[in-house]
């Protein structure tokens, strides 16, 4: 749970069956799965005999980060960083500090089969991070980096920012063929001067409700 000790060890907790069933179909590695008596047959089921902890549910409480905890908790090895050689279209979560809202959008992405790199903010092993990706991290083409390090290596990819006001509305970009990295900045102040100026483009959804 401890940020230090999940980059020392290079390991994260997933919670939950289908989340667990999830990173167990996908290139993380099992550790150890932390389970309850009633779930037994479960991990039987789906994870080699040698990774079983059985635990108390004084133990699960202590593990999981939930309010109604499941009772199964696995434990992944982290694998490499991905080669930013392998970057496709997708989006940049530059300093984000919700774990909600970047689980969401890893999800979402995911989902369209899209690139997410991660910029400063929240881990994405966060286990707030995971459950808000319903386990679909296992899936997710992701990136962490520097913002210098993805501008010298996005090759022919457009650096879309996303602002609130002041830029082309996107319905109004004739060009929708090309490949983009689609820039979404901190809750609170947004995207940077500074990393403004490097992006390629400056794009505005409008919004018409009104909300903030």
């Amino acid at each position: 749970k401890d940020p230090r000790n999940r980059e020392e060890h290079t390991r994260c907790l997933v919670e939950g069956s289908r989340a667990v069933e999830t990173f167990l179909a996908s290139p993380y590695k099992l550790n150890r799965v932390y389970i309850t008596q009633k779930n037994l047959a479960w991990a039987q089921k789906h994870c080699p005999e040698e990774s079983i902890v059985m635990v108390s549910d004084q133990i699960k409480q202590k593990i999981s980060s939930t309010t109604s905890p499941s009772g199964i908790v696995g434990a992944f090895d982290i694998p490499k960083e991905r080669s930013l050689t392998e970057l496709r279209a997708g989006i940049v979560l530059a300093n984000l500090q919700d774990p909600g809202n970047v689980g969401t959008l890893i999800r979402t992405a995911t989902a369209l089969g899209q690139s997410v790199v991660l910029i400063e903010g929240v881990n994405p092993y966060n286990q707030k991070v995971i459950q808000a990706t319903a386990g679909t991290l296992a899936q997710a083409h992701l990136f962490r980096t520097t913002w210098d390090e993805l501008v010298k290596h996005k090759g022919s990819l457009s650096l879309s920012g996303l602002v609130v006001e002041g830029a082309t509305p996107i319905q109004n970009i004739t060009d929708t063929k090309k490949p983009r990295l689609v820039v979404v900045g901190n809750e609170a102040h947004g995207i940077p001067a500074a990393l403004q100026k490097d992006c390629d483009e400056l794009i505005t959804l409008p919004m018409p409700g009104k909300t903030e």
